[in-house]
């Protein structure tokens, strides 16, 4: 074999290696691609047996375009907004806004002259890297300790008087055995817990009217992670049977054992295959499984959840009450702090702001999930009522995979998953909240 023969193969092994490494990292987009549009699904089968019958010059070509094909299809979708759009006047609340998607959304919040406090751990951090506006503020959110969730909303209350879009936004692989300032798995008293009790501290500023009488909006930065999050603990006994620690705990980082890699990996991806449970004592391999998958569940449980009782509150009421839109989006696999990857293997950051500002402005009913394709699920009226579930569905689609999930997460329950998991996260954070009253807790 020549010189030239062994770099083809070469290129064509890289090749190949790319190809199946951007469809691993992107699975979720292209399932969601080809159950769109069955018309892609059939061109890249296409392509790919066309591959495999060419000579290798054109073989390695052709896998060139096929992969700029894939990408064009998920990928370019860009946002756009009209020339006039201004957001002035309106009232922005950030919660993990100073890297990655959150600040992307910050500076393109900015742009459109809104007013925005963003809730950052790292003020000095944040100040540095925010948009230069006058209408942009840096204040102090340390996401693992109730305590510092409410004293950030009394400082919100103090700087702004209504609170329009609250965009839940922080999140992370909690490594094992850390815990929040209350003792709760990190993950979860983070990414679900303190985002709760934000939303309850914040809800009466949300609650006021908009000159203009502009809904408001929660939206809850989740992740088709959630698939694969387990919650079955809600369900037994007092619903904390799981919630410091005791079976799901962290995620595996490169400082646990090899045990560690090879137990917590093997059971980690035999409960995603395979549904199994989990072994305690043992970190996950995230965030396909494991702790993070279970706070973007909870995430996904608390969005539905709030509109629920949102919609339940605004039928009893006989006054004015705003309307308000809960909100959970998937942003696709966006290159950011979780996934340090090139641009051209994952979406770039400024992309993945673009869903979260798409569920702020666009027509996304409160109760959707929104895709990485700015796809709209409708989670909560398709699986209430006794109905079709793939009947929320969106347009064009012929089978929804994040209903299917999340009814399969949920075992067909998700009513009350829903409500369990706010009825053990009112007990958590209670001791932690104002003396308001929140309306939406049933007495």
């Amino acid at each position: 074999m020549d010189g030239a023969s062994l770099l083809m193969g070469a290129c064509e092994a890289l090749m190949a290696g790319l190809l199946l490494l951007f469809a691993t990292l992107r699975v979720v987009e292209l399932s969601d691609l080809y159950l769109a549009s069955s018309h892609h699904l059939l061109l890249h089968l296409l392509a790919s047996a066309l591959l495999m019958r060419l000579a290798r010059p054109k073989r390695l070509l052709g896998a060139a375009v096929l992969y700029g094909v894939m990408r064009h299809a998920i990928d370019a979708r860009p946002l756009t907004l009209p020339d006039e759009l201004t957001l002035a006047g309106t009232n922005v609340v950030l919660a993990g806004a100073s890297s990655g998607i959150g600040l992307a959304l910050a500076a393109q919040l900015a742009r459109l002259e809104a007013t925005v406090v963003l809730g950052c751990r790292d003020v000095a951090k944040c100040e540095r890297v925010r948009p230069q506006s006058p209408h942009v503020r840096c204040l102090s959110l340390n996401l693992s300790d109730l305590s510092a969730v409410k004293t950030f909303a009394e400082a919100v209350g103090r700087h702004i008087d209504r609170v329009d879009y609250l965009v839940l936004n922080a999140g992370f692989l909690g490594k094992h055995g850390a815990r929040t300032a209350q003792g709760i798995e990190l993950s979860f008293g983070v990414m679900h817990l303190s985002h709760f009790l934000l939303t309850r501290e914040l809800w009466h500023l949300i609650q006021r009217p908009h000159p203009a009488g502009l809904p408001a909006r929660v939206v809850s930065h989740a992740s088709a992670a959630f698939m694969a999050g387990e919650l079955k603990s809600l369900l037994v006994g007092d619903g904390m049977g799981d919630v410091h620690g005791e079976v799901v705990d962290g995620c595996l980082t490169w400082e646990n054992s090899f045990r560690d890699w090879v137990v917590g990996g093997a059971r980690s991806m035999a409960h995603l295959y395979f549904n199994t449970s989990l072994i305690a004592g043992f970190p996950t391999l995230c965030p396909i499984a494991g702790a993070y998958s279970r706070a973007k569940l909870a995430q996904v449980l608390f969005s539905q959840e709030l509109q629920h009782r949102v919609d339940e509150s605004a039928l009893r009421s006989s006054g004015f009450v705003r309307e308000v839109r809960s909100i959970a989006l998937h942003p696709g696999t966006v290159r950011s702090a979780i996934v340090p990857l090139p641009d051209w293997l994952v979406r770039p950051t400024d992309v993945g702001a673009h869903g979260l500002m798409y569920c702020l402005l666009g027509d996304v009913p409160g109760g959707s999930y929104v895709d990485e394709m700015r796809r709209v699920h409708n989670l909560l009226n398709s699986t209430s009522g006794g109905m079709d579930v793939q009947s929320g569905r969106p347009d064009g689609y012929f089978y929804s995979l994040p209903i299917f999930m999340y009814m399969r997460v949920t075992e067909g329950v998700p009513a009350r998953y829903r409500a369990a998991l706010w009825d053990v996260s009112e007990t958590l954070s209670a001791p932690y909240a104002s003396s308001k009253r929140w309306p939406l807790t049933h007495d």
